[in-house]
């Protein structure tokens, strides 16, 4: 800012306010990967919906909701709301006038040479102060904490859509861990058949005792692998119930018995780019941060102005001088006085020399907006690269699974070819071997691609914004805060 701003320009400055700011770089009209990111083809976002009701997954409900009401995190951010709401008050008590209650009681006694005089006093005043905002500064600090409640109240909408993401990466990570360990039984069984099949034959003289080595190892392998996976059961578990702020997981809440993943339906549809900042709560909030910031400055440029304050005491006095008998002045009397009082004024204050310190808040102030403008920039840089990615991640993701899926239909055709011709004696056993080690590592493969297609699902929802109900209030009043804490 100029630091030699004419008088004119100052009260222009303090006036001028931006609302609903938007990034300095235009955005594009649509997403690089529009239109061709998920198979089948997407389906419009429902705005009366929560995002994890598009995967029709009751279990998942429950433990997000359960997340949304008992999560430390968001527990934090509601308490957030409190002090924001707290600092608007504060924030909206210098546009009011100040009244204060002044009492006061005395009593003296003196003694001199024309004998002793007592006196008792009493006084009671109102004084009222009021600095008439002539260029807005009070106004200017209430809009910007005004703006901060708001921008907090996005930062608790950010929080909850952030956390529903999370519980539900945690609890799917359960449920895969659970799925894996079912696959890894099913295969240890598999590999335990062959071996006996191997040994079958070694006792019958047809095969060498290496065909029974190696499948002992492969079962061994695969064994291996069970426990480990029945080990990550526990752990996914553990931090499913973390997440839902609970020393242990609540059974009901836990995925027991459930082995499979959600069938996905269509992406949804991404829109423009442009909607970001209104979908995004943490867009939003830095939005409402720039309001904040730029109402600073304009109230950092008022308070170089000019300012004027009234002051009203109306007030009551009492007084009661006794003299002593000795006192040649009414000796032995007492001498009464009582009344109403009334002091009106008014201060004109005008800035002149201060060391710098109203022009270097200016400086300041003017420094924090430029922060929060950049701040916005980056976010919806970083939400325009968040949504593309999951698109680009979906669309292969989705084709990995269906090649994957294939491969493991040929890898078991190729394990029954391998298996017959061993039987038959035609070859040795390192085919069906190759052939066991394909399958069910295929068999894996898909389960874990299965997984990060949902990842990937989830990560758009929240790249998105969450598509959260108009219709659903999920951010907390204060007062509502207050009756849940009492």
């Amino acid at each position: 800012m100029n630091r030699s701003l004419p008088l004119s320009l100052l009260l222009v400055a303090a006036c001028a306010t931006v609302d609903d700011p938007v990034p300095a770089t235009p955005l594009p009209a649509n997403y690089a990967t529009a239109g061709s990111a998920a198979e089948p083809a997407s389906e419009p976002i429902d705005p009366d919906r929560r995002w994890w009701l598009a995967l029709n997954d009751p279990q998942l409900e429950a433990v997000v909701e359960a997340s949304l009401a008992q999560n430390l995190s968001i527990a934090a951010r509601r308490a957030q709301i409190l002090q924001a709401e707290a600092l608007v008050d504060q924030a909206r008590a210098g546009r009011f006038p100040q009244v204060r209650l002044n009492g006061s009681v005395g009593y003296s006694r003196s003694v001199g040479a024309f004998g002793s005089i007592t006196s008792q006093t009493a006084s009671a005043s109102i004084p009222v102060s009021y600095e008439v905002d002539l260029f807005a500064r009070y106004a200017r600090n209430h809009q910007a904490a005004e703006r901060e409640m708001e921008a907090t109240v996005e930062d608790f909408r950010a929080a909850q859509i952030a956390t529903s993401a999370q519980v539900a990466e945690a609890f799917y990570d359960a449920v895969f861990a659970r799925a894996r360990v079912a696959v890894l039984e099913h295969q240890v069984e598999v590999n335990d058949q062959y071996l006996e099949l191997v040994m079958l034959r070694f006792r019958e003289g047809l095969v060498a005792s290496l065909d029974v080595h190696q499948q002992r190892q492969q079962t061994l392998g695969a064994k291996a692998n069970l426990e480990l996976a029945q080990g990550q059961v526990v752990l996914a578990e553990q931090q499913l119930a973390a997440l839902l702020g609970m020393p242990s997981l609540d059974p009901a809440l836990a995925p027991t018995g459930r082995t499979d993943l959600p069938e996905l339906g269509p992406a949804p549809a991404p829109g423009v780019p442009a909607a970001l900042l209104d979908q995004r709560p943490d867009v939003r909030a830095a939005r409402k941060r720039i309001e904040a910031a730029d109402r600073r400055v304009a109230s950092a440029i008022a308070a170089r102005l000019p300012s004027i304050r009234l002051n009203v005491t109306p007030g009551y006095t009492w007084n009661r001088n006794e003299f002593g008998s000795d006192s040649p002045i009414g000796g032995g009397g007492a001498q009464v006085s009582s009344g109403w009082t009334f002091n009106a004024g008014a201060t004109l204050d005008m800035p002149l020399f201060d060391g710098f310190a109203t022009r270097s808040q200016v400086d300041v102030n003017s420094a924090q907006l430029q922060v929060q403008i950049e701040t916005l920039q980056n976010l919806v840089v970083t939400a325009l690269i968040e949504v593309e990615s999951s698109l680009v991640r979906e669309k292969q993701l989705r084709r990995n699974v269906e090649i994957l899926e294939s491969q493991v239909e040929v890898a078991q055709e190729t394990l029954e070819a391998a298996r017959e011709r061993y039987r038959s004696g035609l070859s040795d056993f390192l085919p069906v071997l190759a052939a066991i080690q394909s399958s069910q590592g295929a068999e894996l493969a898909v389960l874990q691609a299965q997984r990060d297609l949902l990842s990937a699902r989830i990560q758009l929802y929240r790249a998105l914004g969450g598509t959260w109900p108009d219709d659903i209030e999920l951010v907390p009043t204060p007062s509502e805060i207050r009756e849940e804490e009492q």
